[in-house]
This record gives structure tokens, C-alpha cells and sequence, in this order.
């Protein structure tokens, strides 16, 4: 299921966004959404609502309906989540997904 969100978020990426060649995007901490709870892991204003991060990480990230854009609403607390929020940081197909560390 997952590898179908992942095929699905890309697609929708590329038919709605459209970089210049070579230039890579990422995650800017001085973009996240306000909803993002305070921690390392935060989403930014580069999120298409593709759902891939709600759909391999639901215990730490929820979608906000009013703005269409999904938000980090508890940081993880156990290694398995950890895990589960780095493999949807790496799915995010606009890399609006951050990770600054040991943030608090």
C-alpha cells in the first residue's frame, strides 16, 4: 500500500509542480506550518496533501482540512515511530518533510 501512495504522490507532484533542472528542494524550517508541534521533525509550506506521511507515520502526522497541507502533530516517542517518520520524511515526494536533529 504504501509503494502505491508513493507512486500516487508522485505523480501528483509532477503533474502540478514543475522545477528547473538541478534544482533540489527540500524541507525549510523557516517555512513550517504553525500547527507543527515543537520537535525535529516538521512539515513546510512545500506539502501537496499527498498523504503519503499521514498514511506511513497516522500516529504523528494529521492533515489540516482548512488549509489542505498535512502537519507533525506529536513527535515520536519511540524508536518505532522514529522510524516510521524518517521512511515518510524519505517518501515525500517535494521533501516538505524536516528533520532538524535534536531540535526541542
Amino acid at each position: 500500500m504504501r509503494e502505491t501512495a508513493k507512486l500516487i504522490a508522485k505523480e501528483k507532484f509532477t503533474s502540478k509542480v514543475a522545477f528547473p533542472p538541478g534544482k533540489r528542494i527540500m524541507a525549510d524550517a523557516a517555512n513550517k506550518y504553525p500547527e507543527n508541534v515543537p520537535g525535529k521533525f516538521y512539515v513546510d509550506d512545500q506539502c501537496i496533501d499527498c498523504d503519503l506521511c499521514r498514511e506511513t507515520a497516522p500516529g504523528n502526522f494529521k492533515r489540516n482540512d482548512d488549509g489542505g497541507h498535512s502537519y507533525v502533530y506529536k513527535q515520536p516517542e519511540t524508536p518505532e515511530e522514529e522510524t516510521l517518520c524518517k521512511e515518510a520524511m524519505e517518501g515525500c515526494p517535494v521533501e516538505a518533510i524536516g528533520n532538524d536533529g535534536d531540535a526541542a
